[in-house]
């Protein structure tokens, strides 16, 4: 949905969804279209919000998810979940195949680029491109 502001200038509104992989509650945003499909993937101690802008100007030309990984922002908490960037790369995993995407472009910044690495590592097969932005590890 496009909102208009009152300084005359349209601002993308992404809805909250919510997908369950491995038995956690996930939340996401998705918007745009296009052929190519790109996952935002923040660090530690953020949320989707993080993407907000970078969301808004990449769903004119993309499909675009952003999620909040596990213990971060609406996504579960779960209590003896294991929080290693393996597992979190494994959660990824299983969101993309939730939303049915054979190949994403990844964007990972801080944590969120040490699991879009070794998400690379494990499936690189489902990898189209890799961004790393000050990325961990």
């Amino acid at each position: 949905m496009v909102k208009e502001s009152n300084t005359n200038q349209a601002s993308y509104e992404p809805a909250d969804r919510y997908a369950t992989v491995a038995g956690v509650r996930l939340r996401y945003w998705q918007g745009g279209q296009g052929e190519r499909a790109v996952l935002l993937v923040h660090g530690v101690g953020s949320y989707v919000e993080r993407w907000r802008h970078t969301f808004e100007v990449l769903v004119t030309r993309f499909r675009v998810y952003a999620m909040d990984l596990p213990g971060r922002g609406l996504s579960d908490k779960p209590s003896g979940f294991s929080y290693r960037v393996e597992n979190l790369a494994r959660i990824i995993k299983g969101f993309t195949d939730a939303m049915g995407l054979e190949r994403v472009s990844l964007v990972g910044s801080s944590l969120g680029g040490a699991v879009v690495a070794h998400f690379a590592r494990q499936y690189p097969e489902s990898v189209d491109r890799l961004v790393l932005s000050s990325s961990a590890g």
